[in-house]
């Protein structure tokens, strides 16, 4: 078992060890649990790309001046949509594919549905 938050602190310092240059994908990247990687990452991670999805450019904005702070050689591209649909993320990947040769990292938080009245 890791000992949190120390065991979890020195794993992400092991971050800045990879290579410059990464290039990273987050689904649902604007909000809460899933913004905290993306911050965190960005801390770390040395001469980064970064893709983030999700439906709330206001809250892209506000992030991405955030990680300019944390890490102001990162580079961070916000892709606004809703993702309901197995179209939608495939479009989204053509679109990455089609700026970049790689993708080296990808964080994917699932998400859930909840249907009916179960307890």
């Amino acid at each position: 078992m890791v000992n949190y938050p120390q065991g979890v602190q020195a794993s992400n310092a092991q971050i800045s060890s990879l290579p410059p240059g990464l290039i990273t994908v987050f689904f649902r990247g604007t909000s809460g649990i899933d913004e905290r990687p993306l911050k965190q990452f960005t801390n770390y991670a040395r001469q980064l790309r970064i893709y983030f999805v999700g439906r709330e450019q206001a809250a892209a904005d506000c992030i991405i001046s955030e990680l300019k702070v944390i890490n102001s050689k990162g580079q961070y591209t916000f892709i606004k949509v809703v993702l309901s649909l197995i179209k939608v993320v495939d479009d989204v990947c053509k679109d990455i594919m089609n700026k970049e040769t790689v993708v080296y990292l990808l964080f994917l938080t699932p998400g859930s549905m909840i249907s009916g009245t179960g307890h």
